[in-house]
């Protein structure tokens, strides 16, 4: 077993221990990968209904959508902080048995690219059965959309997701991989 494979085992055993706890994350990761796509789906077929007259650059509906985009990045980097912060004896038991930085830093990484992919299915499930169940209330915002167009958001949104969430991620991943393995065992939390 290689290193790669060694990173994807502990975290994807992490992800699935530890499932209930990520919940909130999940879902917050969900309504950011939701957000994306009604702004890339927003940007790429624009609906006359829904644009700002008023302001040449930003409508209400893209500053509506920078604001909930700023409070979901910060909602994630408490969320992964909190996450870390709970599992500080565990990396550092991993670091006393002689786990490096990097490999503690990767596992972090990847880890949040399960929660980023489990979110992203559950927008997709959650956006599907939207569409499908309340579609008269919705044919405004994709009046003008193709296939095509709604294929492109959605994979700029899912790329744009995980790039958030990994960008909030890192901060909390970098404070934690620096514990040293002495004080993380004796001042157990």
């Amino acid at each position: 077993m290689n290193q790669f494979q060694r990173v994807v085992w502990f975290a994807r055993r992490n992800f699935v221990r530890g499932t209930f706890s990520n919940l909130a994350t999940i879902f917050l990761v969900s309504v950011n990968c939701l957000v994306f796509f009604m702004w890339y789906l927003h940007r790429l077929a624009p609906n006359p209904a829904f644009s700002g007259d008023r302001l040449p650059v930003l409508g209400l509906s893209e500053l509506l959508l920078i604001v909930l985009l700023v409070m979901n990045f910060f909602s994630l980097l408490v969320i992964f902080w909190l996450i870390n912060r709970v599992r500080y004896h565990e990396i550092g038991l991993l670091r006393g048995i002689g786990a490096r930085r990097l490999f503690i830093f990767k596992l972090l990484l990847v880890e949040t690219q399960f929660i980023v992919l489990s979110g992203a299915v559950i927008s997709a499930v959650l956006g599907f059965v939207l569409v499908q169940a309340r579609e008269d209330v919705l044919a405004p915002f994709f009046a003008s959309a193709g296939f095509g167009t709604v294929l492109a958001a959605g994979a700029a949104a899912l790329g744009s997701t995980m790039v958030a969430a990994t960008l909030a991620a890192l901060y909390p991943a970098i404070v934690i991989c620096s514990v040293e393995p002495y004080t993380a065992i004796r001042n157990r939390e």
